[in-house]
């Protein structure tokens, strides 16, 4: 149903009179697509829309961060976070702020915890509206100082999410508890 629906926008983008209602029927087809859930189908789309003219910048950016998250899946991982690098630079948008988490996150595993510290900071500065990878963030600060040996500091950033982040029960809070637990 996705799939039929998803080439009926595709064709229709072709059609379209006016740039409007071209840049509607992509942001149908990346939808659909995306709904279907063929990891071949939104590898293909997101190839096919960022070549498209009259695309928005949601459009896009939901094609690619879909894109994204199959390679990342698929162990491409370095394909994967150039994209998310991109993506990550605009935080105010929930696909930004989580590709900016996911870059983060990665330098952390790396073990660069000096650039992952910067970057978390950089995250923070950014005023980014999407609270929860803001969190997942600052619980990663209290890791890394967990690594560095410094339990007070880690508790204390641990603390710092308990204290302030909202809301209370989208898990953010949950997990920063049990990192205090595992210090003590």
């Amino acid at each position: 149903m996705y799939a039929e629906a998803a080439s009926a926008f595709r064709r229709l983008y072709d059609v379209a009179n006016g740039a409007q209602a071209r840049s509607e029927a992509a942001a149908g087809y990346v939808r659909a697509t995306i709904a279907d859930g063929d990891k071949e189908g939104i590898l293909s789309m997101a190839a096919d829309v960022d070549s498209l003219a009259d695309v928005s910048a949601e459009s896009l950016r939901t094609a690619r961060f879909a894109k994204a998250g199959i390679l990342f899946e698929r162990n491409e991982k370095e394909q994967a976070l150039e994209i998310y690098k991109v993506l990550g630079e605009d935080t105010s948008t929930r696909e930004g702020a989580e590709s900016a988490y996911i870059v983060i996150r990665s330098i952390y595993e790396s073990g660069n915890l000096d650039e992952c510290e910067k970057r978390i900071y950089a995250f923070a500065d950014s005023k980014t509206p999407q609270a929860y990878w803001l969190g997942k963030a600052f619980i990663l600060l209290g890791d890394i100082y967990v690594a560095r040996g410094d339990a007070f500091q880690a508790r204390a950033t641990y603390q710092s999410v308990i204290d302030g982040y909202t809301p209370a029960d989208d898990g953010i809070v949950d997990e920063a508890k049990d990192r205090i637990k595992k210090l003590n």
